[in-house]
């Protein structure tokens, strides 16, 4: 049987959050998945720490496979911790610095709203005042195209 797939991509904004979420759709069975990325506090004074909060949900029948998030920092913040939990079991983020980013490999996310939370812990530089967004994206085996989702925050020199 031919199985035919379409992307339905929707994004919802709220104030500090950007929510995507992608539905490929097909005669048996369809995935939809929802991604959030939101920030503790808008804005931060310099050695203040952001808690970035990534969140997956899985809301549809079919169970989603080679799951790669990943959160692209910006030059004003340094990573300090990045961690969650996939099904009771310990997930910790791997840090690429040349490209700033943090990377989750999850392998699969269970079928109707199962949700994973991950968390992305920061600390805002010195000398770097200004307005900033981290941007969390979404790549899972058979959805294209890949789903972003970005946290907006301002560090201020002063308190």
């Amino acid at each position: 049987m031919n199985r035919t797939k379409q992307i339905i991509l929707v994004l919802f904004a709220v104030v500090g959050t950007l929510t995507s979420m992608a539905r490929p759709t097909s005669t048996l069975s369809s995935i939809t998945l929802g991604l959030t990325h939101t920030v503790n506090k808008p804005t931060v004074c310099e050695d203040d720490t952001l808690m970035f909060t990534i969140t997956l949900t899985n809301i549809y029948d079919v169970a989603a496979s080679e799951i790669v998030i990943t959160d692209t920092l910006p030059t004003s913040i340094k990573l300090l911790d990045a961690y969650g939990t996939v099904a009771g079991t310990q997930l910790h983020g791997r840090y690429d610095y040349s490209t700033r980013t943090v990377h989750f490999n999850i392998p699969t996310l269970l079928a109707s709203t199962h949700t994973v939370t991950l968390t992305v812990k920061t600390i805002a530089l010195h000398d770097k005042k200004g307005n900033y967004k981290a941007t969390a994206t979404l790549q899972a085996a058979d959805l294209t195209p890949n789903v972003t989702a970005a946290a907006a925050f301002t560090i201020n020199s002063e308190r």
